[in-house]
């Protein structure tokens, strides 16, 4: 029993993505991270300030994996 739950977590953690949308203007940088599944229901919003689209990418990422790590 215990293996098909965890084989159903890691489906679904397989079927998320963020998406990201990098915004600048002279004085601000803005990172808008949305987190969806693979029907494209939005679990998960926020915004973070970035130094660069690098940078914002790198949050992206770590915000993934920090919501993943909150909902296994």
């Amino acid at each position: 029993m215990a293996n098909e739950t965890e084989t159903k977590i890691t489906n679904e953690v397989k079927e998320l993505s963020s998406v990201i949308n990098y915004n600048t203007s002279e004085d601000v940088n803005n990172c808008e991270i949305t987190i969806r599944d693979g029907n494209g229901k939005l679990l998960a919003y926020t915004i973070v300030y970035a130094t660069s689209e690098l940078n914002c990418n790198y949050q992206a990422d770590k915000y993934l994996e920090q919501y993943i790590a909150d909902h296994s």
